[in-house]
């Protein structure tokens, strides 16, 4: 596999600047094709993340392999594909408007928190009660700074969004970054799956606004607790509320905004 960039630079009036890549990226899935636009890197943990998120699988045991299309040149990674279980039926119809979803919805904002809730999580068919995780507010304070830290390419860029996954007890798991932030949140979702690691004990990080499809995803995926440095929107509240999920924005060293089921915060 080539290898990838995922900033570039560029000519400006003043010099040169860094940008964030942008590349298309065909997801096959059992050979429904789904064309995304994502920052270079991590593919496969975004297709297993993306799989995921969307309620296609139920675990990593679904996926038979995921693999990047044998071209022989370097726009191979745009291509991956996935092949799941036959015990595995691609909703198509579904996936299509998950994908479409981030250009508008037809529904009401109700609607849409009724099916998100109906369709329920995406690891409950495996029918394992979720842990119970509580986070100390001390430990919360820490996590802006850790997470700034982390965010590599948008410290050189300034554009890429970030998605992080920690320990209750504030030890950082994974971070991504992309220029589009369901990617980021995709491929931190694929490298706890890809790891074999549980999701539900663990809380994750937005560096960016809550939003209706970042909350439909957590959801999905069984985050207990989302926490952002910004604000959410007035859906993902309403998705945090019903869906029992302890939601947090505006999380800095200084203190915090609970929107949601404070009681797991300690």
């Amino acid at each position: 596999m080539a290898d990838y960039k995922d900033s570039l630079e560029v000519k400006t009036d003043g010099g040169r600047a860094s940008v964030v890549v942008e590349e298309p990226l065909s997801l096959r899935i059992d050979g429904a094709v789904f064309n995304l636009v994502r920052t270079p890197g991590c593919e496969q943990e975004l297709a297993v993340g993306f799989c995921f998120s969307e309620g296609v699988i139920a675990s990593i045991k679904d996926v038979l392999s995921f693999a990047y299309t044998e071209r022989g040149d370097e726009t191979a990674r745009n291509t991956i594909d996935v092949r799941l279980s036959d015990e595995v039926a691609v909703d198509r119809t579904r996936l299509i408007r998950a994908v479409n979803r981030r250009a508008g919805s037809s529904l009401s904002g109700r609607e849409m928190i009724d099916d998100l809730i109906t369709r329920g999580h995406t690891w409950k068919r495996a029918a394992v009660p979720p842990p119970k995780i509580h986070v100390k507010r001390e430990t919360l304070a820490e996590i802006p700074a850790i997470l700034r830290e982390s965010q590599v390419l948008h410290t050189k860029t300034g554009a890429a969004q970030a998605a992080a996954v920690f320990t209750a007890e504030g030890r950082l798991i994974v971070c991504r970054e992309d220029i589009g932030r369901h990617n980021a949140l995709d491929k931190a979702i694929g490298h706890l799956l890809i790891a074999k690691m549980d999701i539900r004990d663990k809380v994750l990080v937005l560096s960016g606004p809550v939003t209706y499809e970042l909350m439909a995803k957590a959801y999905h995926s069984g985050f207990s607790v989302v926490c952002a440095l910004a604000e959410p929107t007035s859906l993902a509240v309403a998705i945090a509320e019903k869906g029992d999920i302890t939601l947090i924005g505006s999380l800095a060293a200084k203190g915090m905004t609970i929107y949601a089921h404070p009681e797991r915060v300690t």
